[in-house]
């Protein structure tokens, strides 16, 4: 598929009613108004064309950077172009995928993690504390031990204590939360 071609495929899959929803939402600039689901649709179709991606990115359309986010191969990128990505953009929304598609993703994901936490650049500090806060999520220092992460994996639907490697009964962990928060000691 061209870039021309997939422009007019999301041209013709967009509405008005949606273009003004979008708009209230904040999006600002050249937009076609296309439901995520059809944007997920196309890139189903195109699969993976990296040089397709980089056009669609550099179209500035609103749906185009999205679509361009699913199409493309994030170890590829150099550290250079995807930080001009990050800094290039303005929406929300198109900087939560490129950050859960792409930057997630990357080879040098750290080495830009640290330099986007030292920049001014709202953009590049939201990415930086994205992926700070997604280091710190997996690290032993938000669970410090097995009986917790355990317990963090297990479902919170039941309130029944749960026997630890340990041999001590601990509470689901979404259950301990509650308590602390709610109960008095």
């Amino acid at each position: 598929m061209r870039l021309s071609e997939a422009l007019d495929r999301l041209e013709a899959l967009g509405t008005d009613k949606l273009r003004a929803q979008n708009a209230k939402r904040g999006v600002t600039g050249s937009q076609y108004g296309v439901k995520l689901g059809d944007i997920r649709t196309v890139a189903k179709e195109i699969k993976t064309d990296h040089g397709l991606a980089l056009e669609l990115w550099d179209s500035s359309h609103f749906e185009a950077r999205l679509l361009a986010t699913l199409v493309m191969k994030p170890k590829q990128l150099s550290a250079t172009e995807l930080d001009r990505m990050v800094r290039a953009n303005t929406l929300a929304q198109v900087a939560d995928w490129l950050g859960g598609y792409v930057v997630k993703v990357h080879p040098e994901k750290e080495k830009l993690r640290q330099q986007w936490m030292e920049s001014d650049h709202p953009m590049a500090a939201r990415a930086g504390w994205g992926l700070t806060a997604e280091r710190l999520a997996k690290s032993e220092l938000a669970w410090p031990n097995k009986a917790t992460r355990r317990a963090r994996t297990l479902s919170s639907s039941s309130a029944s204590p749960i026997a630890d490697t340990t041999g001590c009964r601990r509470w689901p962990l979404s259950w301990c939360r509650f308590r602390s928060m709610f109960c008095s000691r």
